[in-house]
């Protein structure tokens, strides 16, 4: 705080050089005799993490741990053309292909009509991760991976508690010779609060979710299948419904597919407070300093450039014979002489034909 005790008293220090400063003592004079709108308001925001979606997603990381540990594996052929001293078995297909494909054919002995081939279709069968239910749970944990990313991301951004102090002063005055002023300004200044939001058994809970979709993302499953993922919506499929981890991997997948809040909820409290009277002296002080600062600067000899001007539509006041209700309401009407206000005669009850007796009447 001494930092700002120093500036404080600079400032008064500042304001004495203007004791016995007449044009400084006027233009108070004349700020103080305005009418004159004060607040000063101190505001508390606080961000909550919303703990549904983390309870959701900690439902169902026991199934969905078992399903990573225990991926489901079915049979793939996997057909290659390889060259003949390499094939390991000649099966009913091979010999289809080489039927369609006679440009593998090395060489037709014509006596005893032997084919030897170059190169023949070998197929074998090999086990391989990539089932509908696999790639299902492998778009999960990408998904789950951007969910709580970007959620997790903007509240490490925003977590901290803040603190808002604002002050508002608007003023406007006349000195009776044609002068008017009329001032406003606002501060503003936000302080973070540290610690304040920070729900520290909610936070663990997250860092521990978040920690383990990140595992997740590095296991056999998903490294194997890659960028190998389904198309919403997904297929109910009889492994899906029959097993209750899928289940439970189904059930998460259509609530982070309906959930559309940020994640976390704001709570603000605004407290108007009372100014101390010695700083709002001080706001007239430095605002009689401003006031004589912007007067000395459009009235001295120094002209500011002038950028670009624009002229409003030129007004023409007219002069109307006859004049309706609608007419009365729309402009501000002057009567002329020994005729009353059409507005009081209005008020009083005056129907549209009755305004209309009145004659010489001024609208602008």
């Amino acid at each position: 705080m001494s930092e700002y005790n120093e500036q404080r008293a600079a400032f008064d220090k500042a304001v004495k050089t203007f004791d016995g400063n007449n044009s400084f003592a006027a233009a108070r004079t004349l700020l103080l005799s305005g009418e004159k709108t004060v607040s000063f308001n101190r505001k508390i925001i606080e961000k909550n993490i919303d703990s549904s979606w983390l309870t959701e997603i900690e439902k169902a990381l026991p199934h969905l741990d078992t399903v990573i540990r225990n991926p489901r594996n079915t049979i793939k052929e996997v057909e290659e053309i390889v060259p003949i001293a390499m094939s390991r078995k000649i099966t009913v297909e091979s010999i289809k292909h080489l039927g369609q494909h006679t440009d593998l054919i090395q060489d037709i002995d014509k006596k005893t009509g032997k084919i030897t081939p170059s190169k023949i279709l070998n197929i074998h069968k090999e086990e391989t991760l990539d089932t509908y239910e696999n790639r299902f749970v492998n778009t999960l944990i990408d998904r789950l991976y951007i969910f709580i990313n970007i959620r997790y991301n903007k509240l490490v951004q925003t977590a901290e508690a803040q603190e808002a102090y604002s002050f508002n002063y608007d003023t406007v005055a006349d000195s009776g010779d044609g002068r008017k002023v009329n001032i406003s300004f606002k501060i503003e200044t936000v302080d973070s609060l540290a610690g304040g939001s920070k729900d520290t058994d909610v936070w663990a809970r997250l860092e521990r979710v978040k920690k383990a979709i990140e595992g997740y993302k590095g296991s056999v499953l998903c490294t194997t299948l890659g960028n190998a993922f389904i198309r919403p919506p997904v297929m109910r499929t009889n492994a899906i419904t029959k097993n209750v981890d899928l289940m439970a991997c189904l059930t998460l997948w259509q609530f982070i597919e309906s959930y559309d809040k940020a994640g976390y909820e704001v709570n603000v409290s605004d407290t108007a407070q009372r100014p101390d009277d010695s700083y709002i002296e001080d706001i007239y002080g430095l605002t009689a300093m401003n006031y004589m600062l912007f007067r000395s600067y459009t009235h001295g000899a120094d002209k500011s450039e002038e950028l670009k001007t624009i002229k409003s539509k030129t007004l023409a006041p007219k002069v109307v014979r006859r004049f309706d209700k609608q007419t009365s309401d729309k402009y501000d009407v002057i009567v002329g002489e020994g005729e009353e206000s059409s507005a009081s005669k209005t008020d009083m009850g005056m129907t549209a034909e009755e305004a209309g007796t009145l004659r010489q009447s001024l609208t602008v």
